[in-house]
């Protein structure tokens, strides 16, 4: 399950909302650093910025207290609807 929201990339988020920092961490999905790097690219007319929140500390794939780096994406497309993805890289920090 991938944390998933559509807004309208007119308006312009907080930069704290862009981090990540108001969403819940333990509805995020895990993603390991090979996968994260290794994502298809966009689709052609969409434009992907990548945003990399605060160190945070949580239980992550089973390990108590381990370092979680939020990471979110956000997709917009020419007609101006985006995409907005949070993950959690574990031990990530």
């Amino acid at each position: 399950m991938l944390g998933l929201a559509v807004v309208a990339c007119g308006t312009s988020p907080t930069e704290a909302a862009a981090r990540g920092d108001d969403v819940d961490l333990d509805k995020v999905p895990t993603i390991s650093r090979s996968a994260w790097m290794s994502r298809a690219p966009a689709p052609a007319g969409t434009t992907c910025t990548e945003t990399v929140g605060a160190c945070r500390v949580r239980t992550c794939e089973g390990i108590p207290n381990d370092t979680v780096l939020m990471l979110t994406e956000t997709c917009c497309n020419a007609s101006g609807s985006c995409e907005v993805e949070h993950y959690a890289l574990c031990g990530g920090c």
